[in-house]
Formats: C-alpha cells, sequence, structure tokens
C-alpha cells in the first residue's frame, strides 16, 4: 500500500488551511498514519481532529516514541460518549427521530445497528442526521399506526458523535407516538 494522501482545503468561513488524512495502510486507523506527505512522523508530533464543521479542536493525538499515536487530554476534558434523550415519530408515522445529548455524525448506511418496535420489529430503511445534529431520523419501511406503542434501541456499531466518539448500548427506550388519530 502507498503513502498517507492529504488534501489541503482553505475553509472559507475561519480562513485556515484544513488537511484531510486518508490512511492508505493497515485497517486505516489513525495507528496506519507514520508519514506525511512522503516525509516520516517524528516523535513529539501532533495532529489536531476537528468537529465537522471545522470550528473546534475535538481531540489531539501525539506521536510517541512506541511508534503509534496517543490521544492527549484535550482543554475540553474527556470526551462524553452521546446518550439517548428522547424519540418520537412525525404524524405520518413514517420517520422516527432520535434525540442525542450533543451533535452527531452522519448516520448514512448505518440503520441495522437500531431496533424499532410495535410488538413486532419495523424494518428500518434508512438513517439521516437533521439539520439539527442531535437528531438522527429512521425511515420505517410501513407507517406506524395511532396508538401503536413503540420502542427504540440501539445495539453499539459504527454510529459516533460529530466529536468522534461512539454510540453505546441503549436498552429499549419508549418512543411518543406522534400519529393522529
Amino acid at each position: 500500500m502507498g503513502a498517507p494522501v492529504n488534501i489541503r482545503q482553505m475553509d472559507s468561513t475561519t480562513g485556515r488551511n484544513r488537511v484531510s488524512l486518508a490512511v492508505a495502510e493497515g485497517d486505516g486507523s489513525i495507528q496506519d498514519l507514520d508519514e506525511f506527505g512522503g516525509q516520516p512522523i517524528q516523535d513529539g508530533s501532533t495532529l489536531e481532529m476537528y468537529s465537522e464543521d471545522w470550528l473546534e479542536v475535538i481531540a489531539v493525538y501525539r506521536y510517541n516514541n512506541d511508534d503509534n499515536w496517543a490521544l492527549v487530554t484535550s482543554e475540553a476534558g474527556e470526551l462524553d460518549a452521546p446518550t439517548y434523550v428522547s424519540s418520537t415519530t412525525n404524524i405520518e408515522g413514517t420517520i422516527l427521530t432520535v434525540t442525542f445529548s450533543k451533535a452527531m455524525a452522519d448516520p448514512a448506511g448505518l440503520q441495522a445497528s437500531f431496533t424499532v418496535e410495535d410488538g413486532d420489529a419495523v424494518t428500518i430503511t434508512s438513517a439521516a442526521l437533521q439539520e439539527d445534529r442531535t437528531k438522527i431520523d429512521l425511515y420505517l419501511a410501513s407507517a406506524v399506526a395511532n396508538g401503536d406503542t413503540l420502542t427504540v434501541a440501539y445495539t453499539k456499531g459504527e454510529v459516533k458523535s460529530a466529536d468522534v466518539v461512539h454510540l453505546e448500548t441503549f436498552a429499549a427506550q419508549i418512543t411518543n407516538n406522534a400519529v393522529p388519530a
């Protein structure tokens, strides 16, 4: 496999240079990054991870003598995992919206880790991030009816917060069914 790819792009909002990395070796994690721009990374080098909007540093990693990256505690302290806050359907009963405690990353294609039930399993066809990034919409294959008792649960997978902390498993939570009579 080749060297990591780096892409530099000016952020029009902040005027800062942005650098996106794609690691071309190993499993593609930051631990596989050992050179940048064709140059070996030196001990003590740091890598800042930004939020999706590039406005805040969410994590800082430092390369150490063990040839790996270690998370450095940032000014923000430890990054908390997102947690379930609430859930509700739309009035058509075709979308179940889950609200979390913090901004989330795009969950497209990750709907299989969620479970919706109304006594039986309800098929989820897709997941999408709302403009209010604390909310994820789960699109249902068939509409739920007024009066159905719904629950939503999550089994830990690849759904993450915007600051790249995995959502932990949560047990079935009662969902507000907003379908009118």
